[in-house]
């Protein structure tokens, strides 16, 4: 096998990791200017983050909770709740957009903690 056989390979997934990270800062600047919360600009940038280091699973877990245990039930109390207002039901987004960012914080924290993120080791 040649030695510098995995070059082209890292060249290419560093690429394509940018590239993951440029669209994901392109989507927040956006959402931002649409007056989307600060804690959706965070939980997409960690999305892009978590993807791009090959923990794509965290995005996707983040969000299913959000969306299971946060937007969805906080929606339908607030319907009960407060039935002739929407402004209580249009809180339970940028709610879930908080638990999302805490969640993607709680996580970045804990893998920087335990030196797996940064370091060139695999697994």
């Amino acid at each position: 096998a040649e030695s510098g056989g995995w070059i082209l390979p890292a060249t290419l997934r560093c690429l394509q990791d940018g590239c993951i990270q440029i669209s994901f800062v392109i989507i927040t600047v956006i959402a931002n200017s649409r007056g989307v919360e600060i804690a959706a600009a965070v939980s997409y940038s960690f999305s892009g983050f978590f993807t791009a280091y090959g923990w794509s699973i965290v995005s996707f877990l983040h969000n299913l909770l959000s969306i299971l245990l946060i937007r969805v039930p906080g929606t339908l109390l607030m319907s009960v709740l407060f039935p002739d207002s929407l402004f209580w039901m249009g809180l339970a987004s940028p709610a879930g957009s908080l638990f999302s960012a805490c969640i993607c914080i709680g996580v970045y924290l804990y893998l920087l903690k335990t030196h797996r993120l940064f370091s060139h080791e695999v697994g």
